[in-house]
């Protein structure tokens, strides 16, 4: 791990330099889609393992303000993925401690529920705003 840091410390402030000099094609993959899928505007369930948070530091700084489209599945049993959660301002749906990729796939269950519930409730009248 240090000889990693030292490796790519000089790399920090250009996300394409650092993920050459890491060398990781899962990582590049991972942080390429997740820059690509904010620029669509397509959400992302990032299940909290160490690669996909990284991977989200780095797509963050390829496409800044991509974080908005993502929702963390999970709070992450990994502290540097939590680290990495915190650093993007995410918080993670669900905190059952779960192993990966358990947690997000129960995430994944509880919002898509939600949705099919919004879904058969049918549209709700619209609230006239706070003061109007």
């Amino acid at each position: 791990v240090r000889t990693g840091l030292r490796a790519t410390r000089s790399h920090i402030g250009d996300p394409v330099d650092l993920l050459e000099a890491v060398g990781s094609p899962a990582l590049a993959t991972a942080a390429g889609l997740l820059a690509q899928c904010a620029r669509r505007r397509t959400a992302v369930l990032l299940d909290g393992s160490p690669l996909v948070c990284g991977a989200a530091l780095v797509a963050e700084r390829l496409a800044p303000g991509a974080s908005a489209w993502w929702i963390a599945g999970q709070v992450p049993p990994n502290p540097a993925a939590a680290r990495a959660l915190a650093d993007l301002d995410l918080v993670g749906l669900l905190d059952l401690q779960l192993a990966l990729p358990l947690g997000a796939d129960l995430a994944l269950s509880v919002l898509l529920q939600a949705l099919e519930a919004d879904a058969l409730t049918g549209p709700r009248p619209v609230l006239p705003a706070p003061g109007a």
